[in-house]
């Protein structure tokens, strides 16, 4: 796996159309708070939620999932059990998945809440940031992890061999460093 940088944008690089790219944050929600991201593209099929493992590309693991597909339409799926259709999304639609200070899970786009789950989540679990993507060229941006204090923190990506991670608005190169070596 390769360790990528803080925040910006993902990008499947290889790999053609299968579910076989993925990346997580290295930072954790703990306790209370939520992760937040902006849709790049409303033409490829993501998967972004929260997991409280990781290590594989495959969307079934993701808890808490907004699945958005090549078509345009959003679903929600937790531990791969589809949670029902919730109409369509555009690009610079603005997603967040919430974890209250009770456990309530609640699904948000552009501000309002289309599903609140109901899966407990924990909050002595840590949750990350994990994303499956499936066509080249998928893309997600501006990821963030807010604590239960209003606190944002950009997220820091560990990518498969298929993803790149670059950050926002500039012309940084990346460097990349293999984990496993």
């Amino acid at each position: 796996q390769n360790n990528g940088v803080v925040g910006g944008i993902i990008k499947k690089l290889s790999g053609g159309s299968a579910w076989n790219a993925g990346a997580y944050s290295l930072e954790k929600l703990i306790g209370a708070g939520s992760l937040d991201f902006e849709v790049t593209e409303a033409n490829t099929h993501r998967m972004v939620g929260l997991s409280s493992t990781t290590g594989n590309s495959s969307y079934e693991t993701i808890e808490y999932t907004f699945y958005l597909l090549a078509s345009g339409a959003l679903y929600i799926r937790e531990s791969g059990v589809n949670r029902g259709s919730f109409g369509t999304y555009s690009s610079g639609d603005i997603f967040e998945i919430e974890r209250s200070s009770d456990g309530v899970v609640s699904y948000i786009k552009n501000g309002e809440t289309i599903y609140t789950s109901t899966v407990i989540s924990s909050t002595d679990n840590p949750l990350l940031v994990d994303v499956s993507l499936y066509e080249n060229g998928s893309t997600l941006n501006d990821v963030k992890l807010t604590n239960a204090s209003g606190v944002q923190e950009a997220v820091t990506w560990v990518t498969d061999n298929s993803v790149e991670a670059h950050r926002l608005g500039s012309d940084l190169s990346v460097a990349y460093q293999d984990l496993n070596a």
